[in-house]
């Protein structure tokens, strides 16, 4: 287990069960507690039957009450390459020289992680099962207590490489597709087969995983079909991305309309048999679907709170989709003394009627700071015409 202490909160992850837990107030105490004589409550009892904690782990949480406290990431979003095969309309990254992630650099990046206490690594691309290290860069995670996942569009993904991945200690695999046909997918993205394919290979595994999905327009109509077809591959989740601009398309023509934001909404309380998960940046939908209930811990954009992104060349980003980037020499530099993380954490929006500054939801949702440096070139702007805005007045 890796158990983190800053800010008067306890943050844990077991990485057995891939349970996450933060404690603040009566709770912290009880695990303080817990920490310093081993006394068993029904509190703690309850945390060994969630899987939250797991094994003889006093000692953790004793070293983690009893050393400074650490303020860092809790995930890292490392993009080992730039290179794609695919040409997807919706693909946000501007092409480029072509860029990998040398294992050296992996190396030292996964040290520090491991110092610092994150709780997971995140791998991504481009497509990063084209990156011929993709087997190290895994195994190396998995010699610690983080856990490691990858994002794929099943491009290079063959039943020898997967069965490398699972001996090396890969925890998940998400596979994007933005459609149950490929019909509906070409819409938005290339690799429909490729994507069917490895939803096919997983599905033979006992390996954890599931499906990227990104709403818009063109394929919201096939939510629906796209859970059935999850549920015939044995996916465990989709997780439901939001809508981000690519320069390849006009955001606005495929931007969800609020009907289509509330309908979308509505089929994702009725799914059974499947987790449905909604990315944290997607924050006015998961204000809404929870019924305004949400936990500033939870929701809303994480860029620069939570995680931070590292590009193939070692450039580290608040998000892979803002283009704030700095050449720091560690990820402690940056996570402390970025101005551009430190104007995420310190953001402050403009009493514009209609806006993220005039919204009760602000300061635990805040709206997508990338879809806003896209639209209206600066993060500081609030978004307009959301769909869950509520005039503070």
């Amino acid at each position: 287990m890796i158990a983190k202490y800053y800010h008067q909160t306890l943050y844990t992850f077991e990485k057995r069960t891939g349970m996450t837990a933060l404690f603040s107030g009566n709770e912290l105490s009880l695990v303080s507690q817990y920490a310093r004589d081993g006394k068993q409550t029904a509190f703690i009892d309850r945390l060994f039957d969630l899987g939250i904690f797991v094994g003889h782990i006093q000692s953790v949480l004793a070293d983690c009450f009893g050393n400074p406290e650490t303020d860092s990431p809790q995930s890292l979003h490392i993009d080992v390459t730039n290179r794609c095969p695919l040409n997807c309309a919706a693909c946000y990254k501007i092409p480029g020289e072509i860029v990998e992630m040398q294992y050296h650099q992996w190396q030292q990046l996964i040290r520090e992680a491991e110092q610092l206490k994150v709780f997971q690594i995140a791998i991504g691309g481009g497509e990063p099962m084209v990156h011929p290290n993709i087997v190290r860069f895994v195994q190396q995670v998995a010699q610690t207590e983080m856990s490691v996942t990858i994002t794929s569009s099943g491009f290079g993904l063959s039943a020898e490489l997967l069965d490398e991945l699972i001996e090396s200690g890969l925890n998940h695999l998400q596979i994007s597709l933005n459609g149950s046909t490929e019909a509906v997918n070409k819409r938005s993205r290339d690799g429909y087969l490729y994507a069917i394919n490895a939803l096919e290979l997983l599905s033979h595994t006992t390996l954890s995983y599931g499906v990227n999905w990104v709403a818009r327009k063109s394929n919201v109509d096939d939510f629906e079909a796209l859970v059935d077809l999850a549920k015939q591959y044995k996916a465990e989740n989709i997780n439901v991305l939001r809508y981000k601009p690519s320069p390849k398309e006009d955001y606005t023509k495929e931007s969800l309309d609020r009907n289509e934001f509330l309908a979308l909404a509505g089929k994702m309380k009725q799914v059974r048999g499947l987790k449905v998960k909604t990315d944290s940046a997607y924050s006015n939908l998961l204000i809404h679907i929870n019924n305004r209930k949400v936990s500033r811990n939870t929701c809303g954009c994480g860029a620069g709170k939570t995680f931070m992104a590292i590009s193939p060349d070692g450039c580290f980003k608040p998000c892979s989709h803002l283009s704030l980037s700095d050449t720091c020499k560690t990820i402690t530099d940056y996570w402390m003394d970025s101005p551009g993380v430190m104007a995420l954490r310190e953001l402050m929006f403009e009493k514009e009627p209609g806006s993220c500054g005039s919204c009760i939801f602000e300061d635990i949702c805040g709206g997508c700071r990338a879809i806003c440096e896209r639209l209206y070139g600066d993060i500081t702007q609030g978004e307009h015409n959301c769909p869950t805005y509520k005039s503070i007045l």
